[in-house]
């Protein structure tokens, strides 16, 4: 169910079964066998970076409807930066407030895979073409701009070559020029992405008192 509507052009592998859970035995899914595997950041080449941007933007350019039940994603923003409180340094605590702002006329809901790291990523060849099939739907639906590429892009920095790549694919318009909307937009993400582990840091471990 969770692979309804998704948009085309996204690759994951069909699913041939469900099996229901049943006594000890866990829930199954059986797909088709494809020719792709999960790979370390710091293994991914460039010539895999193309085809997972072509798809994150697919899912990014599908249209969801603005409703009453739609999160308010610079006001979770603020919440998270408020509850990391002091886990902040104090020189990124206006550079955070300023990207918020600047992200902000761009808040509007998108279609997110909602955990689009590495692991649930499988890359293979296809055709002598690298190919990323997208996996693991559980948290799919209505997310903001941005929200997947951050996620990836903060596993892919390590590696300088295909982070570099990643950029320019995302960010790069036909013409050549840098998409602004979309700078703010990974921005933004990678701030949300960082806000909500400093926010588990300062409850769950400073606060606390745990080494």
């Amino acid at each position: 169910q969770r692979l309804q509507n998704t948009p085309q052009g996204i690759n994951s592998p069909k699913l041939i079964e469900h099996v229901s859970a049943h006594d000890d035995r866990s829930a199954m899914l059986i797909t088709e066998a494809i020719n792709a595997s999960v790979v370390h950041p710091k293994s991914w080449f460039v010539e895999d970076v193309p085809d997972v941007i072509r798809q994150i933007k697919l899912m990014e350019d599908k249209k969801i409807d603005n409703n009453s039940d739609t999160p308010d994603f610079i006001e979770n923003a603020r919440e998270l930066f408020h509850r990391a409180g002091k886990t902040v340094a104090p020189d990124l605590q206006q550079k955070i407030e300023e990207t918020l702002i600047a992200y902000e006329p761009h808040a509007k809901p998108r279609f997110v895979h909602g955990d689009a790291g590495t692991k649930n990523i499988l890359l293979g060849i296809h055709e002598g073409e690298g190919t990323a099939y997208f996996v693991d739907w559980e948290f799919k639906g209505t997310g903001f701009l941005g929200q997947d590429a951050a996620k990836l892009w903060s596993e892919l920095r390590i590696n300088k070559e295909v982070s570099a790549a990643f950029l320019k694919s995302y960010l790069q318009t036909p013409n050549g020029s840098i998409d602004q909307v979309r700078k703010n937009a990974l921005v933004f993400g990678v701030v949300a992405e960082s806000l909500v582990h400093l926010t588990w840091r300062n409850e769950n471990i400073i606060t606390p008192g745990k080494e």
